[in-house]
């Protein structure tokens, strides 16, 4: 979804800010829907004939934390990786956006976050270069300094680690546990409020995004607030494969704070096909600057 430069910067670094949705479809239930079977393919469970049962069941499989994915959104896309047996986790979003180009990445590794977000400044680029004709006094050797963390912070040289304490937004990404559904999608569908099963199978209806649990990257805490009332019937169709897990789900999104109204799509590629993550090279990784978590908690 197209947002202001710091905008997707933000929604980018909260990850899945992500203001994603997919164009890969994993078809219907009852429709051959197999591609996200994989190895984590199980006998099929009977599906509850409720429209919300179903889709309330389909959400457990995310939730043993290991499956792939993609996301993609109006200006971005993005590919994740979820590894609960040995804690990692990692997804890669590019934004297409053309006032925000760029690539973000993010890694879980135990409990260790990490982040490095590679940005075309355009024109605000050629202005940070030019920071040595600021001044001598206090004040702009500050603002220059300020200005150069953001400059290497958006070079997509380093990589950020993370001190997850510091971190409050309600999107930011978690894999633990606790939370292992990195994709969002289990806390979109916690805000469910009617659900009709289609004849090609699908699940079609609203959530009310106020309702959502932690984990959903669509909104802010602030614009959940700002915007409840055009938030509280949020148009969605889900499928679900041939096991009775989801298998996609898209979110009609409302043009509200940062985002643009556009379809919202991610889809499960795979269960039972994570792979364990690597932490970044120690040459390459520096702790996350004030001005990071500043852009993170927005």
């Amino acid at each position: 979804m197209r947002t202001t430069t710091r905008g997707t910067i933000a929604a980018l670094a909260l990850a899945t800010g992500l203001a994603l949705a997919g164009c890969n479809n994993a078809g219907t239930a009852g429709a051959g829907a197999d591609a996200g079977a994989g190895p984590g393919a199980t006998t099929a469970p009977a599906v509850p004939a409720d429209p919300k049962a179903a889709l309330a069941a389909s959400t457990a499989e995310l939730k043993k934390g290991d499956y792939t994915f993609t996301v993609a959104a109006v200006d971005q896309n993005a590919t994740g990786n979820a590894h609960m047996a040995s804690t990692s986790a990692s997804l890669v979003s590019e934004s297409t956006d053309p006032e925000a180009k760029g690539t973000f990445e993010f890694r879980v590794v135990g409990t260790d976050h990490f982040m490095k977000i590679k940005m075309d400044l355009g024109d605000a680029g050629q202005d940070l270069g030019d920071l040595g004709e600021l001044g001598d006094s206090p004040e702009m050797k500050k603002l220059a300094d300020t200005l150069k963390q953001m400059q290497e912070m958006f070079s997509g040289k380093y990589w950020s680690k993370l001190d997850t304490a510091k971190v409050t937004s309600k999107m930011a990404t978690r894999f633990d546990a606790a939370n292992p559904d990195i994709t969002g999608s289990a806390a979109l569908l916690d805000g469910v409020v009617t659900a009709e099963k289609q004849a090609d199978g699908s699940y079609a209806g609203t959530l009310d995004a106020t309702r959502s649990g932690p984990g959903q990257q669509l909104w802010t805490s602030k614009e959940l607030t700002q915007h409840a009332e055009k938030l509280k019937a949020v148009p969605f169709v889900a499928t679900l494969d041939a096991q009775g897990r989801l298998a996609s789900l898209t979110i009609d999104v409302p043009g509200v704070g940062s985002n643009t109204a556009g379809e919202y799509k991610t889809t499960i590629t795979g269960y039972g096909t994570g792979k364990p993550v690597e932490a970044p090279p120690a040459a390459e990784t520096r702790e996350a600057t004030a001005q990071t978590y500043e852009m993170l908690n927005r």
